[in-house]
Parts: structure tokens; C-alpha cells; sequence
């Protein structure tokens, strides 16, 4: 699981739970902890601009005013440069605390879908799989052959590692009429 969020995540936390009044309240503190008047605040908006040639970060003392009496929307080419004036992250200047947790949880729900997904997706390609062997088996006795010497084989291996244990299970599932039961073949796998 990567520690950094995705755009798509940072868009669903931003969605989810940023407001003005948050970020209202963390402009005015941080500008309070700088020790900053609002027109300094403004000056550092605009060198920034300057220096990195981005116009959306000149604010003028009244908007700001507005911006930290929750009376003004912040946009997003603000909220950048307001987190690069304090130094701080743009999720620490729009998301509120417990947010990156929650993130966390949602990437772990996501990636439990997309894996459920897999799982299903090679269920289905698996069974497949296994009625087309059963079909050529029937039809062709070279084809069985192989099978049944790869079922002994893997038997005679039983102890072995892994993937040893899932050749038996498909040989066991092709040459007779066994359900496919993955719960029960993955708890074998894993014993």
C-alpha cells in the first residue's frame, strides 16, 4: 500500500471533507503563529507568484480578510499558495485531522474490491480452464494420459511446496467431477 495518496484519493478527501470555515480557521491560525499581519501574509502570496510564476496566489489584504472570516471561497491555486507561504502540505491546509487515516481505509477498501475482482475474474478463468480440459480429456486419451501423470506426480510430491499442491488440485479437478470449492483449495494451499 503506497503512503502517498493518489490524485484520485487526495480528490475524494478534499470532496469528503474540506470546507472554508476549515480552512478559514487554519489560515488565520498559522498567519497568527508566523506572527504575520495580513499584509505580510499578502506580500509573501505575491513574491511567491513572482518567484514561481503562478498569478492565482496574489491575494490582496481584503481577501484575505474575507478568506479567514469564512466570507470567500478559497480556490484551489490559493489554497497551493497558501500552503507554500507556511510551508506546509496542501492536504494539512484543507483536510481536517484523522483525514489521512481515513484515506488509509478507503485505499484498503479499494484495494480489497480490486482484489475480490481478481479473485472472481480468475475463478471464472479457472473454470473455464478446467471444463475445457475435461472436455479434451474425454475426447482425446493422450490428453488424459498427461493428466494422470501429472496428478501422480503431484501426489507423490504432496509434501512439497505450493505450487506442487496446486498442480494436484487441478489434476484432481480436471480428471474427476470434484466441485471447484476455492475456499476449501485455498485452505489446502496454505496447510
Amino acid at each position: 500500500m503506497s503512503t502517498v495518496p493518489s490524485w484520485l484519493e487526495v480528490t475524494h478527501l478534499i470532496e469528503s471533507y474540506s470546507d472554508s470555515a476549515l480552512i478559514a480557521g487554519r489560515v488565520k491560525a498559522w498567519r497568527k503563529e508566523k506572527n504575520w499581519s495580513r499584509r505580510e501574509l499578502a506580500e509573501r502570496l505575491e513574491a511567491l507568484s513572482e518567484s514561481s510564476g503562478r498569478c492565482e496566489y496574489v491575494l490582496a489584504e481584503p481577501a484575505i480578510v474575507k478568506i479567514e472570516n469564512s466570507k470567500r471561497v478559497v480556490s484551489l491555486g490559493e489554497a497551493i499558495g497558501f500552503a507554500h507561504a507556511f510551508g506546509k502540505s496542501l492536504a494539512e491546509l484543507v483536510l481536517p485531522d484523522g483525514a489521512f487515516e481515513d484515506a488509509d481505509n478507503w485505499r484498503l477498501f479499494e484495494d480489497a474490491v480490486k482484489a475480490l475482482t481478481e479473485v472472481r475474474n480468475a475463478t471464472q478463468s479457472y473454470e473455464a480452464m478446467v471444463a475445457k480440459l475435461r472436455n479434451q480429456i474425454r475426447e482425446l486419451p493422450r490428453v488424459r494420459e498427461y493428466i494422470t501423470g501429472e496428478h501422480q506426480s503431484a501426489r507423490d510430491k504432496a509434501d512439497a511446496h505450493h505450487r506442487v499442491g496446486a498442480r494436484l488440485m487441478v489434476a484432481e479437478h480436471v480428471l474427476g467431477d470434484i466441485e471447484l470449492d476455492f475456499g476449501e483449495w485455498i485452505a489446502e494451499l496454505n496447510s
